[in-house]
């Protein structure tokens, strides 16, 4: 696939790419994508706005996995969705000033394994390290149209796994449920991906009850499974997987027992 004798630049990787994958790559015309030579000799990584996709070496052509996860990268990467009372897109320097406001609550950041942050430069920072290393959205309350927390995909080898974190002032009224539903549903409904996988800390029970509740199914616990940069130390979590199937299966017996509860009320 590469020229072995010979380094490459990105952009001859990149040509390289399109003509042999032109039926995927011709999609990336709207999107950031940037070649990295690893090690110069062996393998580069692929990656949109920053964020690593894939690592593929130069001597051989990607398989069907890989591209069905460089698809699935495709899709996710520019995503604008709504549901009935939000709108999650990808976060931007556009919430600023309210994202600042959200991470400066101890509470918030340590559910969610972050640091406090108080200055407006940090908070750009972490905006820009949140874009590189997954795919982060701004969930924005419709009515108020204002930044009420975010939801993440994060790339993993064996799949993406979600995270979410919610203002304190917006728990308990169902934000994260419609936030996390509204982006795995549309995970499993337009990309190739069949399964999504979920942790938290322990003494976490809100977190545990939502998972549930998304239909998740306990997997294992972990030692020293996360960094919490907050703590600046591993902590153990509590990690769950999702299926596609287990997803649509729970949402239908979800809607039997609302239509049956709604009948029986009448």
């Amino acid at each position: 696939m590469f020229k072995k004798t010979n380094y490459l630049d990105s952009n001859e990787v990149l040509n390289i790419l399109k003509i042999k994958y032109k039926k995927i790559i011709s999609k990336i015309e709207n999107f950031d994508l940037q070649v990295e030579i690893v090690d110069k000799k062996k393998t580069l990584e692929l990656s949109f706005s920053s964020t690593p996709i894939l690592t593929i070496s130069r001597n051989t052509n990607l398989n069907s996995k890989q591209i069905k996860y460089l698809i699935n990268a495709l899709k996710l990467r520019k995503l604008n969705l709504e549901s009935k009372r939000l709108i999650i897109k990808p976060i931007d320097f556009d919430v600023i000033d309210e994202y600042l406001i959200f991470s400066t609550d101890f509470d918030t950041q340590d559910k969610a394994g972050d640091k406090v942050i108080t200055e407006i430069s940090d908070a750009k920072l972490e905006i820009e390290e949140s874009k590189k290393y997954g795919y982060s959205y701004s969930i924005i309350n419709k009515i108020e149209n204002k930044f009420i927390g975010c939801v993440i995909f994060y790339p993993k080898s064996i799949g993406f796994e979600i995270g979410y974190s919610i203002s304190k002032d917006y728990r308990r009224k169902g934000y994260t449920f419609e936030a996390c539903n509204t982006l795995i549903k549309y995970a499993f409904s337009n990309t190739n991906i069949k399964v999504i996988y979920a942790r938290h800390f322990p003494n976490n029970d809100a977190s545990m009850n939502l998972l549930y509740k998304l239909g998740f199914k306990y997997q294992n616990y972990v030692e020293n499974s996360f960094f919490h940069r907050g703590k600046e130390k591993y902590m153990p979590t509590y990690n769950y997987f999702l299926t596609k199937k287990r997803y649509f299966l729970n949402n239908c017996y979800r809607y039997i027992n609302g239509y049956f509860a709604k009948k029986d009320s009448k």
